[in-house]
């Protein structure tokens, strides 16, 4: 998300395909699991076109705050949906169904709640994206922040 609020949406995205690469070049492995790319594409993609619509230089700290908050909020949405879908697609997969995951125990939980297996496999991904979000957005701006004053000093010292 850093590098999305720093060099656009699809560099973000191409930082997450990175991520995947290298884990599956670490660990020798194509799982099922991989599929959350997406997600990560779509989280990329969300936090560089709301940092470019709505996010602006003239914006009060108070005002960026809450921007951060509703896009805390915007991505928590775009991660448990994404997710959900991949899991209810997956959740077919029976090599997929043996492996354990985050949500397992919210899944076990509230199965009787949700007449509908998608619905289910979106809100159990809810309280988990939740904190993610608040969490990886903060910081990823706090990063955005950092490499702006970098930057600034060394354009200075020039």
């Amino acid at each position: 998300m850093a590098l999305s609020f720093l060099a656009g949406p699809w560099w973000g995205v191409l930082a997450g395909f990175f991520y995947h690469l290298i884990d599956f070049c670490l660990n020798r492995t194509l799982e099922l699991g991989h599929w959350f790319v997406i997600c990560h594409f779509l989280a990329a993609l969300t936090a560089g076109y709301f940092k470019i619509w709505f996010i602006k230089k003239t914006d009060s700290s108070l005002a960026l705050f809450i921007k951060l908050i509703i896009l805390s909020l915007a991505l928590c949405l775009v991660m448990s949906i994404s997710g959900g879908i991949i899991g209810y697609i997956l959740s077919y997969v029976e090599a997929y169904k043996a492996a354990s995951s985050q949500t397992d125990f919210l899944t076990f939980l509230w199965d009787n709640k949700f007449h509908s297996k998608l619905l289910l496999q979106i809100a159990v991904r809810i309280p988990v994206n939740i904190a993610d979000r608040f969490i990886c957005t903060f910081a990823a701006w706090g990063i955005y922040l950092l490499a702006g004053i970098l930057r600034k000093d060394e354009k200075e010292a020039l």
